[in-house]
């Protein structure tokens, strides 16, 4: 029986390993499919996503009469989109302060109309007071 040279056992031990591994993770690579979804966060209009009729509920009770207790809003996926199951808000860009539909701060009312158009109502579980600059920050995903 005849014995490969030592210097080709070192070229082709890494070059063997190498394509053993570049197999298998391309095998593993071929399964990792993505599926098509709505999902956006960002200011104003969101891809994927329309939030309009922004109410914001504060407290009736003294001491804190201009906190806010919660916000209402209607979240309309784009043309062919599906309705958010999973919402969040935070306030002024800080996301220290999130109320979000995972945590139960955040539930949709009622049921989609026919254009998708989804009624939520996030409780606010945080002190936030309410002021003419305060921006409302959306995250909406299906």
């Amino acid at each position: 029986m005849r014995r490969l040279p030592r210097k080709t056992l070192k070229v082709l031990g890494p070059l063997a390993l190498t394509v053993l591994l570049g197999g298998s993770a391309y095998a593993f690579m071929a399964n990792n499919n993505v599926h098509q979804s709505s999902a956006g966060s960002g200011q104003g209009t969101i891809t994927g996503y329309t939030v309009s009729g922004v109410t914001y509920n504060l407290s009736q009770y003294a001491p804190d009469p201009d906190h806010l207790t919660s916000v209402s809003f209607v979240l309309t996926p784009a043309p062919g989109g599906k309705p958010a199951d999973q919402v969040a808000v935070w306030f002024n860009g800080n996301k220290s302060n999130v109320a979000n539909s995972a945590g139960g701060e955040c539930r949709m009312i009622g049921r989609p109309a026919p254009n998708g158009a989804e009624n939520w109502t996030c409780s606010i579980g945080w002190d936030q007071q309410a002021q003419p600059s305060l921006q409302l920050d959306v995250a909406a995903a299906h």
